[in-house]
């Protein structure tokens, strides 16, 4: 089962087992925006989380330029490749999974069918992250696959996911590649489709092996905090 291959992942991060910290440690985790809901939901207990989000990339310059953290989690594995060259970390663990989806305004819905309609709707503004910004790379991936010229779109850049989604929402963007995760919630913008051809899958390191740092880990694979991975809508690697 998929479930027990994530599980499986993170045990090979959290070796030589460990229990909760006897009185309260912090840690910091750098997480990607996409995981700012769920995330805080968590149980850690023992651990006082000190939570900080942003885009992929943005978080491992952080990392990289000494940001003090003992954990990151990004919305893809090739963004800690900078931190795997300089000997940081080993290859990331696979932790969640996320659909990519178009987000527009509600009245081109209708008229998407498939990402290369977004060539055929008139388009004025799609927001779109740049591509060390692991949405804007799926981004790339979908548009690619679709046949369309991604320099002949109308793009908007934004700073992450979640800028995506309040650019479409609030109208200042027509339509926005985000994950199904982020379309929850939203007051305007809908989902128009499901982009098949690409799936983000999250990778997760330890930045300092402590136990505090193993025990989210563990912490991360309760019943518990699998079901609340599972009604914000992600899924297994």
């Amino acid at each position: 089962m998929a479930t027990k291959t994530w599980v499986a992942g993170l045990l090979m991060v959290a070796v030589g087992g460990c229990s909760p910290p006897s009185h309260p440690t912090t840690l910091t985790v750098l997480a990607a925006a996409s995981l700012a809901d769920v995330l805080p939901q968590l149980a850690t207990p023992g651990l006082e989380v000190r939570y900080s989000f942003g885009a992929s990339s943005l978080l491992v310059q952080q990392v990289l330029a000494g940001a003090p953290a003992d954990v990151l989690i990004s919305a893809d594995m090739e963004s800690q490749d900078p931190l795997v060259e300089a000997h940081r970390i080993q290859a990331p663990q696979a932790l969640l999974s996320n659909q990519v989806v178009v987000l527009v305004r509600p009245d081109l819905a209708p008229r998407l069918h498939q990402v290369a309609d977004l060539a055929k709707v008139g388009l004025r503004h799609l927001a779109v992250c740049e591509p060390a910004v692991p949405i804007g790379h799926y981004a790339r991936q979908a548009v690619k696959a679709a046949g369309l010229d991604w320099d002949a779109l109308p793009t908007v850049p934004v700073g992450d996911v979640r800028a995506v989604a309040s650019a479409v929402d609030s109208g200042a963007a027509d339509a926005g590649f985000v994950y199904q995760t982020d379309a929850a919630g939203l007051r305007h913008a809908t989902v128009a489709l499901v982009v098949p051809a690409v799936r983000a899958e999250y990778g997760l390191s330890l930045l300092h092996d402590t136990p505090a740092g193993r025990a989210f880990l563990i912490d991360l694979q309760t019943p518990d905090n699998q079901q609340r991975f599972r009604q914000a809508g992600f899924g297994p690697p």
